[in-house]
């Protein structure tokens, strides 16, 4: 969460640390309002209103921002900040005294006299952002011009000068509707109270997005202002600006913002909000439940929904939204074709499903009701392995395979231990149920990977396992592929290992944030290859706890609290991955669902261990 006062201090608030915070709020349909702590966007995807794009994936912005200007005694005063080509105009963070995020975003500005809050709310179940301007205090009235800056774009298309862009727009009740060429998109823009819309079609040339230019991606683009509104304001005086998808009514506005914000619960510590964190990524569309993989990538994954489902949902006692994204989800075993835009399953995906199953089962018992709830699948992924006609995977001499180009397999130690836990957990479900069939048929398949793992992964002279197995050549690189045979309820390796290669995966890859993918001794190590992932930090702990006990807690609670900003995290939110060495810069997705999801277990798994363990 943000939060920053100058407001005894006298200062004017250092531009660099605001601009490196990011504010992220979304709503159940996936539709996003993001952008910096100031409001100034600093990449590409972020806007005030951005809606999911079902047909291409990712986000879609329509709204990229509002340029406000005060108006008194005949001087313009600009309260927005924007980056151009070596400058900064207009610097409108200069009259910042106090903002923060929580619960939503909320910006006070003073210029002599004048103060004035402005505050971002997204509705949850619309895709409307609405934005409040409330006029605190003046000797006198104050003209407010609102000029918002259109996009309608995808989230990594940055727009340029386009003439046909240039379409009008038709009035509304305090308001405009403004539809650009693209078929099928709009945005009606109005206010609560009479304002006058002034015309005058104008483009931002070369806006630019800072972290964007610092990843090396394209940063510059032109924005489109079809006009500005325009009202005076009196001391004591609230405007609500409506930026929507669909018509409001004006007289409506302030009762629909005082709602959408009494459901906005405020957030006190690092728990709260990473529960908040983890909130973001589920969303509703045509009554199924999803969770999105990221920001600003926000497609669906069924593989990364089932890893992530346990953390986001269960830790925090979701059990009804845990539920409802797996039956969404396993939709997808039955009808390839549900109504949204979903990435090809990954081979692995069904043993995911499995393991999310197993943590619905570790956190509520009854394992004849979820065998009766998930029979169909359950039967449909023992049956395929058995008959070792599983899409993409091969079970052969050295264990499980993944089939790579041209059907070549490579064993890969994590994949055998995510099949043997999963057909394992099958098997006593199944027994559980009454299914006694189904069960051996499932403990077969298992014993004969874990019999293949043993003798072909496993170096007891090393005290180590093979990473992977490639055209009949063991790959002992250390990787966190070496982490689930030993961290999953089901182990598919000895035990007696577990110990060293646990010191192997701390010596080598173990950092603040996650586990490197590979050592920096490795000669093919470099910041494409070793980067850290926070995405295997729930199963690290989970060895800890095992391996350790309850000396493991505190190995366990630096995981979790080092994404804390008390305890010198320079981020607010947790990203999908990091450089592989100080300062661990962030990379790759903004903030990613599996890593959240992750961080968020250990505390649950903490928790369960205390409680059901040290004290009994």
């Amino acid at each position: 969460m943000i939060e920053i006062n100058l407001s005894e201090t006298g200062k004017i608030l250092d531009l660099g640390v605001a601009l490196a915070k990011e504010t992220l709020h979304c709503n159940r349909l996936g539709a996003c309002m993001a952008s910096s702590s100031i409001l100034c966007n600093t990449r590409s995807w972020h806007g005030m209103l951005s809606i999911p794009d079902d047909n291409n994936g990712g986000l879609r912005v329509l709204l990229s921002n509002t340029d406000d200007c005060l108006i008194s005694n005949g001087r313009q005063f600009y309260i927005c900040t924007r980056k151009y080509p070596n400058l900064y105009h207009p610097t409108g963070h200069q009259f910042i005294y106090s903002l923060t995020d929580n619960p939503i975003p909320q910006v006070n500005y003073q210029i002599g006299n004048i103060r004035l809050k402005k505050e971002v709310l997204l509705c949850q179940m619309e895709n409307t952002v609405l934005i409040r301007y409330t006029f605190d205090n003046a000797e006198q009235p104050v003209v407010l011009q609102i000029r918002p800056l259109v996009a309608f774009r995808n989230a990594d298309n940055l727009l340029r000068l386009r003439k046909e862009q240039l379409t009008g727009h038709q009035n509304v009740r305090n308001g405009i509707l403004y539809k650009p060429a693209q078929k099928g998109l709009q945005i009606f823009m109005q206010t609560s109270i009479k304002s006058e819309f002034v015309t005058a079609p104008d483009w931002n040339y070369n806006v630019e997005y800072i972290k964007d230019q610092a990843d090396g991606r394209q940063y510059q683009e032109d924005l489109f202002m079809p006009g500005f509104f325009e009202v005076v304001l009196t001391k004591g005086s609230q405007l609500i600006f409506s930026a929507s998808a669909k018509r409001q009514s004006p007289s409506t506005l302030n009762e629909m913002f005082d709602n959408e914000l009494m459901a906005q619960k405020k957030r006190i510590g690092y728990g709260d909000e990473l529960k908040y964190l983890a909130n973001q990524f589920v969303c509703q569309r045509k009554n199924r439940t999803y969770i999105i993989t990221g920001f600003p990538d926000t497609k669906v994954s069924p593989c990364k929904a089932f890893r992530a489902a346990p953390g986001l949902l269960l830790s925090v006692g979701n059990v009804d939204g845990f539920l409802s994204v797996l039956n969404t989800m396993q939709a997808y075993f039955r009808v390839r074709s549900i109504a949204l835009q979903v990435q090809k399953m990954e081979p692995e995906t069904p043993f995911w499903f499995l393991w999310a199953l197993q943590q619905l089962y570790f956190s509520q018992g009854n394992a004849v009701n979820i065998f009766n709830s998930f029979e169909y699948i359950i039967k449909r992924i023992v049956q395929r392995s058995s008959e070792n006609t599983l899409p993409g995977i091969y079970i052969g001499e050295f264990g499980a395979a993944k089939l790579e180009n041209n059907d070549e397999k490579n064993y890969i130690s994590e994949l055998n231990a995510l099949i043997y836990n999963g057909l394992m957990f099958a098997a006593d479900l199944s027994l559980t149920a009454g299914k006694q069939e189904l069960s051996v048929k499932a403990r077969m398949v298992a014993d004969r990977i874990k019999d293949s793992f043993r003798r072909n992964f496993e170096d007891s002279v090393g005290n180590t396992i093979a990473c992977q197995i490639k055209n009949g050549i063991k790959d002992f690189t250390t990787c966190p592929a070496k982490l689930l045979p030993f961290a999953l309820p089901y182990s598919v390796a000895n035990a007696y290992l577990a110990s060293p290669v646990l010191a192997e995966l701390e010596d080598n890859l173990l950092t603040p944030y996650g586990l490197r993918m590979l050592s920096p001794c490795h000669p093919n190590y470099s910041q494409e290859t070793g980067y850290v992932v926070p995405q295997y930090s729930g199963f690290l702990a989970e060895l800890y706890l095992r391996i350790y006990g309850a000396n493991g807690i505190d190995k366990a609670e630096k995981l979790y609290l080092n994404f804390d900003p008390c305890n010198g995290y320079n981020g607010n939110l947790i990203c999908e991955k990091y450089d592989g060495t100080p300062p661990y810069t962030p990379d790759g997705a903004v903030i990613d669902s599996v890593a959240v999801a992750e961080i968020v277990r250990i505390k649950a798994l903490i928790d369960k261990y205390k409680k059901t363990v040290i004290i009994k």
